[in-house]
């Protein structure tokens, strides 16, 4: 797997340095508890490659279309800060 790279100032005594750090995506959604539309907990998953993440993602959405849970099923993918 290919891995993306950032770059990140820090502070490095009384000067800055740049460090590499890998670049990740964030899937969120939010799952259910319990038998109450109230009984939910917002959810993530982290990966390093954006395939992943919109592979995961399309995943949840299909489990949703399937258990037809149609209340809250907003599956997002964005780049992690």
């Amino acid at each position: 797997m290919k891995l993306t790279l950032k770059s990140l100032l820090v502070p490095f005594s009384n000067l800055w340095k740049t460090v590499e750090a890998v670049q990740c995506w964030e899937v969120r959604w939010t799952s259910r508890h319990g038998e109450y539309n109230f009984d939910v907990r917002p959810e993530v998953e982290v990966f390093a490659s954006s395939a992943e993440a919109e592979e995961f993602a399309t995943s949840l959405r299909n489990a949703f279309e399937l258990i037809r849970h149609t209340w809250g099923d907003d599956v997002t993918v964005r780049k992690a800060k």
